[in-house]
């Protein structure tokens, strides 16, 4: 890989292109019912997710303290019941997120599909045609299959993510791979629209290594703050959807 014009033009773009989502959803009214209505669903789920964990880990750590304890109350207890409770629930919570996410993207699929869609035509890459019920639930079905295998290898990969995260400088390079393929995930709406075959998509991931690298750098960011990565997924997928007309 040179870093040459074209790459710097493409690795911009991929920095760019949570901007370039908003303003392909703000250039089309009628996409922002489709894009709030998954941001909804996950924002409950997130809700959801954050107060159940802290009963579960409370309960987890009084009873793993025990075993240790017969008392709950006593300075020692208290020294490691805390930093105990802090430590499991920041770990509960990120693996619940990771979850969240799968399901977020199995649940958002057709709503996914019908963005990527709906901005591929109004920028010419595929034909306009009018909305259509039966077409749309095709096509939503097609993508609910390809989601549920998808969130079957982004469990598997989780778990060997999860293992690598322990070893220095290995989990950087796996982070940073995973930003990449959740960049890829949020493509395959647009690849679908477009009716690409497997090969074919992963020659435009290929030929495209620094937009996708620019874009695993904004996602990346984006897990700085706890669930910010799912309620902005509409527009990971309308950025993906002008990114990938960009390259055409």
């Amino acid at each position: 890989m040179i870093m040459n014009k074209e790459n710097v033009h493409k690795l911009t773009n991929g920095l760019k292109f949570l901007f370039r989502g908003f303003s392909a959803i703000s250039s089309d009214k009628s996409l922002w019912k489709w894009a709030l209505i998954p941001v909804l669903i996950d924002l409950a789920l997130l809700i959801f997710v954050f107060f159940s964990s802290l009963d579960l880990v409370g309960s987890i750590v009084t009873t793993g303290l025990s075993f240790i304890f017969s008392s709950t109350s006593g300075l020692l207890y208290s020294l490691l019941y805390y930093p105990l409770y802090l430590i499991l629930y920041v770990a509960f919570v990120v693996m619940a997120i990771y979850l969240v996410y799968i399901i977020g993207s199995v649940i958002a699929s057709p709503f996914n599909s019908f963005i990527a869609e709906k901005i591929l035509m109004n920028r010419g890459l595929i034909k306009e045609q009018p909305f259509e019920l039966g077409r749309w639930l095709k096509l939503s079905l097609r993508m609910l299959g390809i989601s549920l295998v998808r969130a079957l290898i982004f469990i598997f990969f989780g778990l060997f993510l999860f293992i690598f995260s322990f070893l220095p400088g290995v989990n950087i390079v796996t982070s940073f791979l995973a930003f990449i393929i959740i960049a890829f995930d949020n493509m395959d709406y647009s690849y679908e629209a477009a009716g690409l075959g497997l090969s074919d998509r992963f020659n435009h991931l290929k030929n495209n290594t620094f937009l996708f690298s620019g874009m695993g750098v904004v996602i990346g960011a984006t897990l700085l703050i706890p669930g910010l990565t799912l309620l902005v997924m509409p527009l990971m997928v309308a950025g993906c959807a002008d990114s990938y007309n960009s390259t055409k």
